[in-house]
């Protein structure tokens, strides 16, 4: 009886030991591998933020206010000189395809990061991909990314935009082409597209469009 008693000790010692180590290896996979619950809202956040504008691109309903979009690092009024093609970056511009047609919101946040730092590289192909992808989402993210970067080369490729087939599109165009307006000689440039603003803001189909083409206007 007694050795029995120590055996029952021993697989009882051995079981605690056990589960006591599981939870510490899965304490470690959350906090240190993996997102915290702090980390998690903070990308919500983000990504309601980024397609805030983007009609037809559900962001998650958490009641929480937007944050503001981040500041590029591009100069504002430089041109933007087109970068060689290499298979990096066209590996990351599919990247950035795929993520939105899969709406895989961390992908999507961190490319839109790397453009900034970066938007003299990326800021060419983003203007291929807003003007010819043949999704309305890619070309919709697309331009709001090039919109952020109140870049005033982009203003007639903004231009062109405002007549495509997509009213996400158009709708994004426009902000952009306000977004300009923040300083002199973008505000000059935006001005090229006060009257196909107007027409956009009395006879396009979609109200939101005709809201962002009159929000434009205004700061012109």
């Amino acid at each position: 009886m007694h050795t029995w008693t120590k055996v029952a000790w021993a697989i009882l010692i051995v079981v605690v030991v056990a589960a006591g180590v599981s939870i510490l290896r899965g304490r470690n996979r959350t906090h240190v591998g993996g997102a915290t619950p702090a980390d998690v809202d903070d990308r919500d956040s983000r990504w309601r933020g980024f397609v805030a504008t983007v009609p037809g691109i559900p962001s998650r309903p958490l009641p929480r206010s937007a944050p503001t979009a981040a500041t590029s690092t591009s100069t504002p009024g430089a041109p933007v000189p087109a970068p060689p093609p290499n298979r990096e970056d066209e590996a990351i511009m599919d990247r950035w395809r795929q993520a939105i047609l899969e709406k895989r919101t961390e992908t999507i946040l961190d490319l839109d990061q790397d453009f900034a730092l970066e938007a003299a590289r990326f800021g060419p192909l983003l203007e291929v991909s807003a003007g010819t992808d043949p999704d309305d989402r890619v070309r919709a993210f697309s331009t709001r990314v090039l919109g952020k970067y109140k870049n005033v080369a982009a203003a007639n490729v903004f231009d062109r935009l405002l007549s495509d087939k997509s009213e996400f599109v158009r709708q994004n165009a426009a902000w952009a082409l306000g977004e300009l307006a923040a300083q002199p000689a973008g505000r000059q440039a935006a001005e090229r597209s006060a009257g196909q603003l107007r027409q956009l803001q009395e006879s396009d189909s979609s109200s939101d469009v005709r809201k962002a083409a009159a929000a434009t206007l205004q700061k012109l």
